[in-house]
Formats: C-alpha cells, sequence, structure tokens
C-alpha cells in the first residue's frame, strides 16, 4: 500500500511577496502571480488532506476501484470480462461496416475475396449466447452482397442497420447489468473498510476516464444514485463526483479532486454558489455580447 499523497513537484508554498514581485513587474502582473501562489498552496494542503482518515476517496480506475483512506490505497478488482466480451461484440457490426466502407471512401480498390472469406471466418468464430443468430447471418448477408455488388449498398446497410439495432438491446442490457453489479459489490467491500458513518459521508467519487464525458456514463450514474441514496454531500451531493476526463493515474484523478475542491470554496465565498467555476466565468457575459452579435435564437452548444 502507498501513501496517498502527491509527488508532484512542480507545486510549491507560496513565495513572499518580495520574492514575487520582479522589479519591473506591474502591479497587475504582481496580483496574478499572488493568486497563482496561493491558488496553489491551497491546493497543496487540500491534496493533503485527500484519503486521509477523515476524507475517504473512491476512484475507478480501469478495473479497478480503488478506496483511498488512512493514508493508504487499497484496490478492490472489478470483473469486467464479461463486460467487455459483450462491449467487443457491440463493436463487431460498426467495425465490419467501417471495414468495407474504408476503401470506398478512400478511394481504394474493393475488398478483396480473401479479406472477405477472413470476415466470414471470424464472424463464425462469435459467440452464439453473445451474437444472436439472426444477426450472425445478417452479417454474413451483408458480406455476400458486397461480393456480388463491389460496394455497400445502402438497401444491405438499412437491413443490417436494423437487426444490429434490435439485437443490441439485450446485449446492453446484459453489459450495464453486470458491470454495475460487479461495480455495486467493490463499493460495498470498500464501504465496509471505514467503519464511521460520519467519515463515510466526506466520500467524494471519481470516475477516471480516457474519452471524453458522456451523457449517461455508467459509473456516473452509479456513483450519482449511491451518493443520494446514503445522503452523501447532501443537496450539493454532485460536487461529490469528479469526473477524470483523460486521468490515467491515481495521483492524476487525486490531484483533479483538490482543484475541483478549491474551485467549489472560491465559488462559495465570491461568486454564485460552489459551481461557479464549473463554467466558463465568461459565459455569461458572452452569451450577453452574442445576442447583440447574432440576434437569431442560437442552437444549443455545449
Amino acid at each position: 500500500m502507498s501513501n496517498t499523497r502527491s509527488t508532484r513537484s512542480l507545486d510549491g508554498p507560496p513565495k513572499s511577496l518580495r520574492k514575487a514581485c520582479h522589479p519591473d513587474a506591474s502591479a497587475l502582473d504582481t496580483w496574478r502571480h499572488l493568486f497563482k501562489q496561493n491558488y496553489r498552496a491551497y491546493w497543496m494542503q487540500e491534496r493533503a488532506h485527500l484519503g486521509t482518515s477523515a476524507r475517504p476517496v473512491l476512484v475507478r480506475l480501469d478495473d479497478e476501484l480503488i478506496l483511498c483512506h488512512n493514508d493508504r490505497r487499497e484496490a478492490f478488482a472489478l470483473d469486467d470480462e464479461r463486460y467487455l466480451a459483450l462491449k467487443a461484440v457491440s463493436h463487431l457490426v460498426p467495425a465490419l461496416v467501417l471495414r468495407l466502407l474504408w476503401n470506398r471512401d478512400s478511394g481504394r480498390p474493393r475488398v478483396d475475396d480473401a479479406e472477405l472469406s477472413e470476415l466470414e471466418h471470424l464472424l463464425g468464430r462469435v459467440q452464439v449466447d453473445a451474437f444472436s443468430e439472426r444477426l450472425h447471418d445478417a452479417c454474413r448477408a451483408f458480406v455476400r452482397d458486397y461480393r456480388k455488388m463491389s460496394e455497400v449498398s445502402v438497401t444491405a446497410l438499412e437491413s443490417l442497420g436494423a437487426t444490429y439495432r434490435d439485437a443490441l438491446r439485450p446485449i446492453l442490457a446484459e453489459a450495464s447489468s453486470h458491470a454495475l453489479k460487479t461495480l455495486d459489490e467493490a463499493v460495498r467491500k470498500s464501504e465496509a473498510c471505514v467503519d464511521d458513518a460520519s467519515i463515510w459521508s466526506a466520500l467524494v467519487c471519481v470516475v477516471c476516464s480516457g474519452h471524453q464525458p458522456r451523457y449517461g456514463e455508467l459509473s456516473k450514474q452509479f456513483f450519482a444514485r449511491y451518493l443520494v441514496s446514503n445522503g452523501i454531500g447532501g443537496r450539493h451531493w454532485l460536487h461529490r463526483l469528479v469526473y477524470a476526463e483523460g486521468r490515467q493515474t491515481l495521483d492524476q484523478a487525486l490531484d483533479l479532486v483538490a482543484q475541483r475542491s478549491i474551485d467549489a470554496r472560491i465559488g462559495r465565498l465570491l461568486l454564485d454558489g460552489p459551481a461557479a467555476l464549473d463554467r466558463d466565468v465568461l459565459a455569461q457575459a458572452a452569451a450577453t455580447t452574442l445576442d447583440e452579435l447574432f440576434p437569431e435564437p442560437p442552437m444549443s452548444v455545449r
């Protein structure tokens, strides 16, 4: 087990005003520098508290759920094998379609018979329990149509798409159920490691991901329900749930949690509330000016 404190070396304690000032620095530059230095100092303080006996943090990272508590880290493995298999099955049809479309759209010669035979062979090796016989047949028909037409026909694509959408529903249902129950089991185990309910009420949950946040992301949905059902965070429960886009290590995830905590504090003290810095501080002012520049009603932009 390793200590939960960050090893980042680029963040140091605030320098004195005299050291922060350069002989030729303007007053505004000095204030900007002071802000950065003191923000950094508060960030380091907050970061040091995360994962202590008073600030437990749960981090979903790849196939593990990691509990940071008492300056230690305990990992609970998530059994994702079935989920990943089902996810791979859901990718099969898009992979097949994109492969056959690629040559046409890139101006290359059609896919040759040898590769088409290999694709059919791979289709035959997919387990029927995860990939319905009807969808198998539709994929084979799609390849046969390509052989005959030397291109992807609109009719064949529409037919395969309709069959795929129908077959996908039970696959997604099973994948979701398996993933959520696996995550729930790991969270209950981690909860049992912190026997003080008052400490657990300070919990922060983090979901690490390599891609941009998507509406309805599974782990975020789970932690949202978990926090609300356990009364953690009260009406500000949302600030206990962090989506760590592009964060690939535990330390990077905790660094982001500390940053979000400082932003929430600034928002509570000086702005419209703890969520004020979750959006661009220029957002409202920009919208007002844009209404003057572009009188037509805007499309939704997120």
